[in-house]
């Protein structure tokens, strides 16, 4: 699978049609030339996520996507017959771009980090395999992205981006009331 560029000319064709469709472009992805994956959500201004998506809004963009990639798949370089699965971000959505980590501030989140490990100068010192973190978005910026870890203290970690191997929203449920015995 391989994730759509945001600067690309796809990216905004997708981005377009589901904006007239009433919902965002959360991410995208393709699978070789005859397979899309489009995650849609609800937006505010804030880049937060405003709403849940129905399953209304994914069959009618998807009946636009039909059409969109009958006549344009070529100029991309796709099949015209396309297999097209439009689905919500989710509750536990993937974090991926900047946007993404950006309008998840004050969240939680679970991150899986890379490997490698840095001494103070910035230089490699051990490999000891994937860490996860798990705890509260605190902000984001351009380069890095701030996570108040649970049972750490207050100050948050900082965390780059390029550290970063996967990471999502974790929300909890065992704070919903009547979801839990």
């Amino acid at each position: 699978m391989a994730f759509v560029d945001v600067n690309s000319e796809l990216w905004r064709e997708l981005a377009s049609l589901a904006e007239d469709d009433g919902v965002t472009l959360y991410d995208a992805a393709l699978q070789g030339n005859s397979s899309v994956i489009i995650y849609v959500c609800k937006s505010g201004g804030d880049g937060k996520i405003a709403g849940g998506v129905s399953s209304g809004d994914c069959s009618k963009l998807c009946k636009r996507l039909i059409t969109f990639f009958a006549v344009e798949a070529s100029r991309f370089g796709l099949s015209e017959e396309m297999r097209i699965e439009v689905s919500s971000s989710g509750i536990n959505r993937n974090l991926r771009l900047q946007r993404h980590f950006m309008g998840a501030v004050g969240e939680r989140v679970r991150l899986t980090l890379y490997g490698a490990e840095t001494s103070d100068d910035g230089k490699k010192v051990a490999n000891r395999g994937a860490r996860t973190i798990r705890g509260t978005l605190k902000a984001a910026d351009e380069l890095n992205i701030t996570v108040e870890e649970e049972g750490k203290d207050a100050t948050g970690a900082v965390v780059p981006y390029a550290s970063i191997k996967s990471a999502r929203i974790d929300f909890n449920f065992e704070n919903c009331n009547g979801l839990r015995k």
